[in-house]
């Protein structure tokens, strides 16, 4: 009603041929706008102090996530049968995420890693970001009652332990 469409009339089925082709324009918009947020690790680094560049790709993480969140609540609750779907999302947002990931690992390494290393480093390093975003849509609350300064805290000082000089 609110595009000027009326219920039942098939006005909507002019734009669109199926409800497969719905999903598919929904997942564009999304991934567009996903792609225009800043790239945190791409655009503000490095920077000259490793625990304060570590923060800001924590921060523009969860930030990242945070904006992500209902385009991920869509496909839990919708996107189910849709696997097509799901693997474009795949594609084209979550896969390119980790790889970025990984590349600025490879970067900061305190020793040289291969590939199949660096996208292990990413998966545990993006997981507790990740899960911390999917526990407060699922429950409502920070995981483990946790506020995201002292889980960037926590994440920081394990990385920056990694990556720390020896």
């Amino acid at each position: 009603e609110a595009a000027g469409l009326s219920p039942l009339a098939g006005a909507f089925y002019r734009h669109f041929a199926s409800k497969a082709d719905v999903l598919h324009a929904a997942v564009d918009q999304w991934v567009d706008e996903a792609s225009d947020l800043p790239d945190s690790m791409g655009d503000l680094l490095p920077l000259d102090d490793l625990r304060a560049e570590l923060t800001v790709v924590a921060r523009g993480t969860l930030v990242i996530l945070r904006r992500q969140q209902e385009l991920f609540s869509f496909l839990a609750r919708d996107g189910g049968d849709r696997t097509d779907v799901l693997a474009e999302v795949h594609r084209r947002l979550v896969r390119p995420s980790y790889d970025r990931v990984a590349a600025y690992l490879a970067m900061r390494s305190p020793a040289p890693i291969d590939g199949d290393r660096a996208q292990a480093l990413a998966a545990v390093a993006l997981g507790p970001l990740v899960n911390a975003r999917h526990h407060r849509a699922l429950y409502g609350e920070p995981v483990a009652g946790v506020d995201d300064e002292a889980l960037v805290d926590a994440w920081v000082g394990l990385w920056f332990a990694w990556r720390a000089p020896r």
